[in-house]
C-alpha cells in the first residue's frame, strides 16, 4: 500500500514540475487560454491532529497547525510524523500541497507494517499473526508478526540454525539469512527401496555415458555431475571418431541399461564436449547438456573444489567410487559402491614396468580397492569421492579424482587429480562461461 502511495506521490510531483516548467514563460497559451501562471494557486495550512505532527522536509523545523503555511505550487513537501512511534502515516510519511489541497489527503496514523516477503528458489516462508493465526507473507504484515524460515529442499542448509523464527518489530523485520545450496550431500533412502535404488541415493552424482556406434547404443563410460548442466569425465572416454554430438547421450538417476523404459525421462542430449589441455596432453572432458539436469533425491551434484587452505588429511577417510555391478539377466546389483584407499606414487610405480618407463603424468595419482573390487573398462570416467563431516555429523562428498585407467593387472587404478590448479581452473572457466540455475523435480 505504502509503496503504491510513494509511487503515486512521485508521479504527482513530476506532473507538478512539468506544468510549472511549461508555464514559466511569459507567452500566452494558444487556443485562447490565459497564461497558467496567472491563475491563483492556494496555499495549505498545517492540519491540526492529536495523533500526528508535521516537520519540514529535512526534519529540521517543527511546523505548527494553522500558523505555518506551505505554498501550493507542489514544489514543497513536508514530513508527517506519528506521535506513537509504533505507527506510521498513511501518507507514507510525506505530503505535498498543491492548490490548497494535500496529496495524499489521508494522514491517519496506522500500525507500522513490515514489507512482503516472497518465497525464493532456496527458501520458503510462513507467517503467523500476533493473534496466532496463519497469514500470507507476501503482503504487508503488522508488527509482532512471526516469520518462519524454511529451506525449500533438503539439499539446502539453513544458516539460521535453530533461530529460524524472526519477528516484525516496529515495522522492520529482524535479520535472517536465506538458505544456502549444498553440493555433495545425500539423503538416507526409504527402507522399502531395493538395493539398486539405494545405490542412487548414495551416489546421486553418478552418470552413464553412451555412444552410438554400429547402429546401436553402447555403454561407454561414467561421469560425475558437478553442476546442473555440466558432467565431468575422462577425455579417453571419447574415441577420435566421435565428432558428432548426437553420437553421445548421458543418463542420470539410474544404473540400469540405457534401453530400459525409464531411461527416456533421464536421458539428456549433449550440447558440447570441452577438453582440458595442460602440459601438452588432454586429461578430462566436460559434457554440457542441452537441458538442465533436474535434481531430486537420486540426482544431484558433487562438490569439486575446496578452500585452498583446506587440509585434505583432515577429511574423513571415506574414499569411495560408484562402481556398480549389475547382473544383465536379473538386473540385481551385486554391490552399491566400492571403498578405495589412496597410495603414494612411489608405491604405485614400481609395481608396473610400463609406468616405470613412462611415469605418471603430473595430474595423476593411484588408489587401490579396499576389499574385493574389480575394474571394468566402462568404469572409466567414474569419480573418486572423499567425505567431509558437516555439523550434525552428516557427510559432504568432494570429487578428488576421475578414473582414467588401471595397472598391475587392474589391481591399481589411476586417477586424474581434480585438485590440480590447471584442472580446477579449466572447470571453473567452463562452468562460469554458462551459469545455470538449480532445478528440483
Amino acid at each position: 500500500m505504502f509503496r503504491a502511495l510513494n509511487y503515486g506521490l512521485a508521479t504527482l510531483l513530476l506532473i507538478f514540475a512539468y506544468i510549472l516548467d511549461a508555464v514559466s514563460g511569459s507567452e500566452v497559451i494558444k487556443n485562447g487560454f490565459e497564461k497558467f501562471k496567472s491563475i491563483p494557486i492556494q496555499s495549505c495550512t498545517i492540519p491540526e491532529s492529536e495523533e500526528h505532527y508535521y516537520t519540514s522536509f529535512d526534519g529540521s523545523k517543527r511546523l505548527h497547525p494553522k500558523k505555518d503555511i506551505v505554498e501550493g505550487n507542489g514544489q514543497h513537501a513536508v514530513k508527517v510524523k506519528c506521535r506513537d512511534s509504533s505507527k506510521q502515516s498513511k501518507a507514507a510519511d510525506l505530503a505535498v500541497c498543491f492548490d490548497g489541497k494535500w496529496y495524499p489527503s489521508d494522514h491517519e496514523c496506522v500500525s507500522r507494517t513490515c514489507h512482503p516477503v516472497q518465497n525464493t528458489t532456496s527458501t520458503n516462508y510462513t507467517c503467523t499473526s500476533p493473534e496466532g493465526s496463519h497469514i500470507s507473507c507476501d503482503q504487508y504484515v503488522p508488527s509482532n508478526t512471526q516469520i518462519t524460515i524454511q529451506c525449500s529442499h533438503w539439499r539446502y542448509a539453513n544458516p539460521n540454525g535453530n533461530q529460524n523464527k524472526k519477528l516484525c518489530l516496529n515495522g522492520i523485520w529482524e535479520k535472517w539469512d536465506t538458505c544456502e545450496y549444498q553440493c555433495g550431500v545425500t539423503v538416507e533412502p526409504p527402507p522399502e527401496v531395493n538395493l539398486l535404488k539405494k545405490a542412487l541415493y548414495k551416489n546421486p552424482w553418478h552418470v552413464l555415458i553412451y555412444h552410438f556406434k554400429d547402429n546401436k547404443w553402447s555403454h561407454k563410460c561414467m561421469g560425475t555431475i558437478i553442476s546442473t548442466n555440466k558432467i565431468v569425465t575422462a577425455h579417453i572416454c571419447f574415441p577420435s571418431d566421435t565428432d558428432l554430438l548426437f553420437d553421445i547421450r548421458v543418463v542420470v538417476g539410474q544404473y540400469r541399461d540405457f534401453r530400459a523404459p525409464e531411461s527416456s525421462s533421464r536421458m539428456l542430449d549433449v550440447e558440447k564436449v570441452s577438453y582440458s589441455r595442460a602440459d601438452e596432453y588432454s586429461s578430462i572432458a566436460i559434457i554440457t547438456t542441452k537441458t538442465n539436469i533436474h535434481y531430486d533425491d537420486t540426482v544431484g551434484d558433487a562438490c569439486f573444489s575446496l578452500d585452498p587452505n583446506f587440509d585434505i588429511s583432515q577429511a574423513s577417510l571415506n574414499w569411495k567410487m560408484a562402481i556398480l555391478k549389475v547382473d544383465t539377466v536379473s538386473r540385481i546389483a551385486s554391490k552399491e559402491s566400492v571403498r578405495m584407499s589412496l597410495i603414494s606414487n612411489s608405491q604405485c610405480l614400481p609395481r608396473d614396468k610400463q609406468f616405470k618407463e613412462n611415469h605418471l603424468r603430473p595430474d595423476q595419482f593411484c588408489a587401490v580397492f579396499v576389499g574385493n573390487g574389480r575394474f571394468n573398462a566402462t568404469d572409466i570416467g567414474t569419480g573418486l569421492m572423499f567425505a567431509v563431516k558437516l555439523p550434525g555429523n552428516s557427510l559432504q562428498y568432494y570429487l578428488q579424482g576421475i578414473l582414467d585407467g588401471a595397472i598391475d593387472d587392474s589391481r591399481i587404478l589411476t586417477f586424474i587429480n581434480m585438485f590440480r590448479f590447471e584442472t580446477q581452473f579449466f572447470i571453473y572457466s567452463i562452468i562460469h562461461d554458462n551459469k545455470s540455475m538449480i532445478f528440483f523435480s
